[in-house]
């Protein structure tokens, strides 16, 4: 039996390889399962940028720009995973391109190097679980410690990195290696905490007109936690994150750490043929779990005092399904607030986005998104007379292939 078993599975990667359009699922003795499938995404589009935001992001115009966008963006993805009785494992690689990032959105790379992203791979996520009782124990690279609600935006990843209203309402927690307890009490109550791998970054510090760089470390781990609680088809996902990070050899006198955290609640109702999601989030020092966060960031006094950033952002995606499509109405905000940092001007950056799209449903595995986004970026913070920063839309289609 174990050779018939070994045989089916080597058969069955090497049929999944060769014809990665279809998804695969073989089931053998003693509970043994494996899956192979994907997602492929391409978006079609034309972009547009006002004169402020393209200066801000690089480029040299004295025009608003505009531009064709046809990306197979980077959260395109193979999948597999493979289960024995109580024990699983599950991988996903991330492929895409980017032929625009080196040259038109800004950089300052050789605009001849066009191929400079065509073969994009990453390994997204690499994880095991072990289950027992009502229990779960997840340990490897894995998100979704904290994160739970993100919208049906789906069109720019590779423009502005417009996904899932991330950074526009919605926090994002990053894949990131963790270990993870969770418990489906009920149908109706689970909760998980998970012990994660912090991020770290530099950080430019000022001293006696000097400015030097310094990396951050972590002494703890990040602790995220989550409960989950469904009533028919009404559902609340209170979630919260904390993380500390310490500066590497600051001048005497300077502050050493910094605490990152936020606590959120995503909404989820549906009734009938309307469905709605949403997000309201508070916390500090969020940039790294925004994809638009540098003025989350924390920042540095001239006494070497950390200057916290506060955050708050929500988010609210209105649905409505009509046989094979759904439209949806999106709305984002993001307030990112620093008093002690900027005290002239605008003490803050409030960026507010609007989104339309429709998921039309050609076939079981086969999607079509058209989509339109107008995003405002809201002003200058710390300036006088508040410049504004600037604003985009983007228009197009999202193409889905998912197996």
């Amino acid at each position: 039996m174990k050779k018939v078993l070994m045989f089916a599975l080597v058969l069955t990667l090497a049929v999944a390889f060769a014809a990665p359009a279809f998804a695969f699922r073989i089931e053998g003795a003693k509970d043994m399962k494996f899956y192979f499938g994907g997602v492929l995404m391409t978006d079609f589009a034309y972009w547009g940028r006002d004169k402020s935001l393209a200066n801000a992001q690089g480029l040299s115009t004295n025009d608003d720009v505009r531009q064709f966008a046809l990306n197979v963006p980077r959260d395109s993805r193979m999948r597999a995973s493979v289960q024995a009785g109580n024990v699983g494992a599950y991988w996903e690689l991330g492929m895409g391109s980017d032929l625009i990032s080196r040259h038109d959105q800004g950089d300052t790379s050789n605009a001849n190097d066009k191929f400079a992203r065509d073969e994009y791979i990453s390994t997204r996520k690499i994880y095991g679980w072990y289950t027992f009782g009502n229990c779960t124990l997840m340990i490897g690279k894995n998100d979704g410690s904290f994160w739970s609600a993100a919208s049906a935006q789906r069109l720019g990843i590779e423009n502005n990195n417009h996904v899932g209203n991330f950074g526009w309402g919605a926090l994002y927690d990053v894949r990131l290696s963790q270990v993870r307890f969770r418990q489906d009490v009920s149908k109706a109550f689970a909760y998980q905490v998970a012990f994660v791998q912090p991020f770290v970054t530099d950080v430019n510090v000022v001293s006696g007109g000097t400015t030097t760089n310094y990396d951050t470390i972590a002494k703890w781990p990040r602790v995220d936690a989550r409960v989950e609680m469904n009533f028919g088809g009404f559902s609340l996902m209170p979630a919260g994150t904390w993380q500390q990070l310490y500066y590497d050899s600051n001048p005497p006198g300077y502050d050493t750490s910094a605490n990152i955290w936020a606590v959120m609640l995503p909404v989820t109702f549906k009734a009938g043929a309307f469905s709605f999601m949403g997000q309201v989030a508070y916390g500090q020092n969020l940039w790294q779990f925004t994809f638009q966060g540098p003025y989350h960031a924390p920042a540095y006094s001239a006494t070497g005092k950390v200057q916290n950033a506060t955050g708050l952002l929500a988010f609210a995606d209105f649905g409505f399904t009509a046989g094979a499509v759904t439209p949806h109405f999106i709305i984002g905000y993001d307030k990112a607030e620093n008093s002690d940092r900027w005290k002239v001007g605008d003490n803050n950056n409030t960026r507010i986005s609007y989104v339309v799209n429709v998921n039309w449903k050609v076939a079981d595995n086969f999607f079509v998104i058209p989509e339109f986004g107008y995003y405002n970026y809201g002003k200058v913070p710390g300036v006088p007379n508040a410049p504004d920063v600037g604003n985009e839309w983007l228009g197009g289609i999202n193409f889905q292939f998912v197996f």
